[in-house]
This record gives structure tokens, sequence and C-alpha cells, in this order.
């Protein structure tokens, strides 16, 4: 579970970071401070939906575990950053870029490390 918590905040801080590109991004390592200012930030956006520990409720798909990993494992953190920007948030849709991106590198990344 700590693990899912750090994987959770990895890319969130980053959504409040400036992105200068998507390669360096995907480059980047993030630090724990980062890790943790990014909490806030799912707390706000996906949260409510996705719930605390990204297991999902009706309405909304689980973000973490072994079903969202067989799902993305083998596809490219890209095409899931496609899907956040393009679908999330209903009702808002279109995430920041930089948003987008570390969001989607949050979430695949614990998957790639199985």
């Amino acid at each position: 579970m700590r693990r899912l918590g750090i994987g959770i905040a990895i890319a969130l801080v980053g959504m409040a970071m400036p992105c200068e590109s998507v390669a360096q991004l995907l480059s980047t390592s993030f630090s724990m401070v980062q890790v943790e200012a990014g909490q806030d930030i799912y707390q706000r956006r996906c949260a409510a939906c996705h719930l605390d520990n990204l297991t999902g409720s009706f309405e909304a798909p689980e973000l973490a575990g072994a079903n969202f990993c067989r799902t993305w494992n083998q596809r490219p953190v890209e095409e899931l950053l496609n899907l956040i920007e393009t679908t999330m948030p209903p009702g808002e849709r279109g995430v920041a870029g930089c948003s987008g991106l570390c969001e989607s590198r949050r979430l695949h990344s614990p998957c790639q490390r199985r």
C-alpha cells in the first residue's frame, strides 16, 4: 500500500510543474517532496470518483492493482496520457498537458515495475 501511495503522488506533483516537453517529463525522476505535494491534486481532481485508494467505484474504474496493470502493462504510457487528456475529468475534459502527462506516468509506472 505504501508503494501505491508513493506512486499516486509521483505524477500529481508534476501537475503543478511547468512542462517543457513530453520527452523531458517522461524521463524525469520525481522527489519525495514532489510526490507528497502531488497528493492534493489527486484528492481535488480524481479521488471523488476513483476513491482515495484508487480502487474506483461503480462509475469509475480502478487505477491500480492487477486489473489495471493487466490492461496497461503492455500499452505505452502515451496511450494512457491520451485517454486522460481527452476524457478526464468528466464534464471538465482536457486535463492540461502537464497534468495529464504526470498522471498517466504515475498510474502507469507501478505496472512497469512488476
